[in-house]
């Protein structure tokens, strides 16, 4: 791939970014339901933690709280919502289009996805860090370049497999009528093993295991920052993102491929 194409994508996203904008109501209630959010989950755990004798899994209370909020920042980049689009151009027909580009079609709708959810996630970031911060305080861990490194990369590496797991299921299109059912179950495992509503770090050992080896949890890695355990954890958490990603970039190559053909043959 040549600097000249890579700059396509670039465009096609500075493009998108600039489309949040015309309606700057979305972003608002966006970061509103986000704040509602953290703070009805902060109230939870918060009455969760008052009652329990012990600390779960000895994690403290501000830690699962910091993993709860990162976890809904990454969520603000609705990565989700690549398999929204391309299942719409499918069912619309503006499909047959896009493919006669001279562009790689997966890379326009992933490209075109983060331009789009930027905004979202600099104002829940934000917005979430100062709640946070006013109402729970610091999180318990020692900020370093190492630290920031190890986050960024996690948060890097979520992304391109989140978006190559959702472009598989928006991929899944081109055979189903309503791929619906597809991406529920994908969306749900991701949620679950992801820590939507408890934390990875307060998983029992087993189900962390599972959550850690299997590609589902792998978008929201960097939510586990805020444990002691995190530095430990990270050589593991890295090795299951690339893993995934080659495995899923792919197989979303060869679905891709078959896919065009199938609208070829179709008379696209």
């Amino acid at each position: 791939m040549t600097a000249a194409s890579l700059r396509v994508y670039f465009v096609i996203a500075r493009q998108a970014w600039r489309e949040a904008f015309i309606v700057p109501e979305k972003i608002v209630a966006a970061l509103f339901v986000l704040c509602l959010r953290v703070g009805l989950l902060f109230a939870i755990y918060r009455m969760a933690y008052q009652f329990s004798d012990r600390a779960p899994n000895s994690v403290p209370f501000t830690s699962a709280v910091w993993s709860i909020g990162a976890y809904f920042v990454l969520l603000s980049f609705m990565i989700r919502h690549i398999y929204v689009d391309i299942s719409r151009e499918v069912k619309q027909g503006t499909i047959e289009m896009r493919l006669s580009k001279p562009y790689y079609y997966p890379l326009l709708a992933i490209a075109h996805r983060l331009g789009r959810g930027l905004p979202d996630v600099i104002l829940s970031f934000v917005a979430t860090m100062g709640i946070l911060v006013l109402f729970v305080g610091w999180p318990p861990v020692v900020f370093s370049g190492i630290w920031l490194g190890q986050v960024l990369l996690l948060v890097l590496g979520g992304l391109v497999l989140a978006s190559l797991l959702y472009t598989l299921v928006g991929l899944s299109a081109f055979w189903l009528e309503d791929a619906e059912p597809v991406y529920w179950i994908f969306d749900k495992f991701v949620m679950l093993l992801g820590g939507a509503y408890v934390p990875v770090v307060l998983f029992p050992a087993w189900l962390k295991t599972i959550a850690i080896w299997l590609p589902f949890g792998g978008f929201t890695f960097a939510a586990q920052a805020f444990h002691s355990s995190f530095t430990l954890l990270w050589g593991q958490l890295m090795v299951s993102q690339l893993l995934w990603i080659i495995v899923l970039g792919g197989t979303v190559s060869m679905v891709f491929r078959r896919a065009r053909a199938r609208v070829s043959i179709n008379g696209g």
